[in-house]
């Protein structure tokens, strides 16, 4: 599944400190089902809106990062920020 996180007032690098702060805590957790361990990744896109962005364009900017995230590895949080 994927869902979207809007984070006002928030730029590029306290965006992915944050998107990095949930995916740890998703790794982190502990999950069962019937006795046994479900280990529990995610893979984070984080884009930045810029004014001359539509929202599909941010949207499509960080689904972007999202399939480099997984590309990648996986259990990764990927933005514009290390290019």
């Amino acid at each position: 599944e994927e869902f979207s996180l809007l984070l006002r007032n928030t730029n590029l690098e306290k965006g992915f400190i944050v998107a990095e702060r949930i995916r740890r805590a998703i790794e982190s957790m502990e999950v069962t089902h019937g006795g046994r361990r479900i280990p529990c990744t995610v893979s984070v896109g984080v884009a930045e809106y810029r004014s001359d962005m539509s929202p599909d364009e941010l949207i499509g900017a960080a689904d972007e990062r999202l399939y480099q995230a997984k590309r990648r590895g996986r259990n990764r949080t990927e933005s514009a920020l290390f290019d």
